[in-house]
């Protein structure tokens, strides 16, 4: 039976981790190994917990990323005929495809689905880290340590979930497969998981933009939001916003210029968030040019909090990617993620009208990114 694994390698419903950056410092002056990370799960959430700093690192065979991954690794995995999984990434970590070049092709999104016709279970980790995870064994790239990354893994309803992930994938997202299993013998060819493990994409030219429900295995309710480089805008500030009717907070990898405030819709507006701190002790931090997390959550003035993770940036240059992310309501994980995002003060404006929520909003000429003072 496949699923999310926690941290004591147990089934659990779903997961999200932070792994630190390798450049931040902790309260007590210890330098980050960059393995580190903090970790939340449907248990904690029932429990109304917060984020923890687990004992475990993300580079050893330890935990719950490695956890998960065991699960399709090794004889037990290969000779399983009803077992499906693929791996995607636009930064290839296998030799010779050719390692770390980015298919910029496709779509800009990392992560593994996998599914089991017999037991009819799954699960989909959804990750930004490059050149992960290998083929062949668990090992986690030293090229991502130095980089803050983020992680949800979900235990999907069925088997049947996994193809209406795959047909997202198909249209929207367009991955870069590198690693498949099998093609399980009752799955038919014309299956869209089939033929996503083949690397195959829809080869037309239409613009696409989806909102897709589906659940995990305890029934958790998720959206995964996503386009294709051919629709041609921002999908926090275009897509995600205005579907879930929110104001957004963004934390990702900021390397070029952002998109405008005012979402599309000329009500909704996308704020940058510029560091991360967390608390547990030793309380780690550092800032938005050491995180390439590809994470989202609903500003602290909106009634309904949603957590977003996926795996594209918040970029000009993003719009002319495929890429998505994963939208659920989970009040103690909002809380948590609210309460360790940072932004830079807000300008001063000479004018400002009034907008939901009874707060002002920045006239849509304003520069790229709606900066405010948590």
């Amino acid at each position: 039976m496949l699923s999310a694994r926690n941290d004591a390698g147990q089934p659990v419903d779903w997961w999200f981790a932070y792994k630190v950056s390798s450049e931040s410092e902790s309260s007590k002056g210890l330098k980050a190994t960059g393995g580190e990370y903090v970790y939340f799960d449907a248990d904690t959430a029932a429990a109304g917990g917060k984020l923890a700093l687990s004992p475990n690192v993300m580079h050893k065979k330890e935990g719950t990323l490695f956890s998960t991954l065991s699960q399709l690794y090794g004889r037990s995995a290969k000779g399983n005929r009803s077992l499906g999984f693929w791996f995607y990434n636009d930064e290839n970590p296998i030799k010779g495809k050719p390692k770390g070049k980015v298919v910029s092709s496709r779509g800009h999104t990392k992560g593994v689905v996998a599914f089991d016709l017999k037991s009819d279970t799954g699960f989909w980790l959804i990750q930004s880290t490059p050149l992960f995870p290998p083929a062949e064994g668990f090992s986690f790239p030293e090229t991502g340590m130095k980089m803050a990354q983020t992680f949800l893994c979900i235990t999907l309803h069925s088997a049947h979930t996994a193809m209406r992930i795959a047909h997202s994938m198909y249209v929207a997202q367009q991955p870069s497969v590198y690693h498949a299993s099998q093609i399980p013998k009752d799955l038919p060819k014309v299956d869209y998981r089939a033929l996503v493990m083949q690397n195959e994409i829809d080869s037309g030219r239409t613009k696409v933009a989806l909102d897709y429900p589906f659940f995990s295995r305890g029934m958790e309710h998720f959206r995964l939001m996503a386009k294709n480089k051919y629709w041609g805008h921002d999908l926090y500030n275009d897509w995600v916003g205005p579907r879930l009717h929110e104001d957004l907070e963004v934390e990702t990898w900021e390397h070029g210029k952002t998109p405008a405030p005012v979402e599309s819709d000329g009500t909704h507006r996308v704020t940058a968030m510029q560091s991360v701190t967390l608390e547990p002790d030793p309380a780690y931090s550092w800032s938005e040019s050491y995180d390439h997390a590809k994470l989202a959550i609903s500003d602290p003035d909106e009634k309904v909090h949603w957590v977003c993770v996926g795996d594209i940036n918040f970029t000009l240059a993003q719009e002319k990617r495929g890429g998505g992310t994963v939208a659920f309501k989970c009040d103690p994980l909002w809380k948590e993620l609210s309460r360790i995002l940072s932004a830079a003060p807000e300008p001063k404006r000479k004018t400002a009208s009034k907008r939901k929520s009874g707060r002002s909003t920045a006239s849509k000429k304003q520069k790229s990114t709606s900066i405010r003072k948590k």
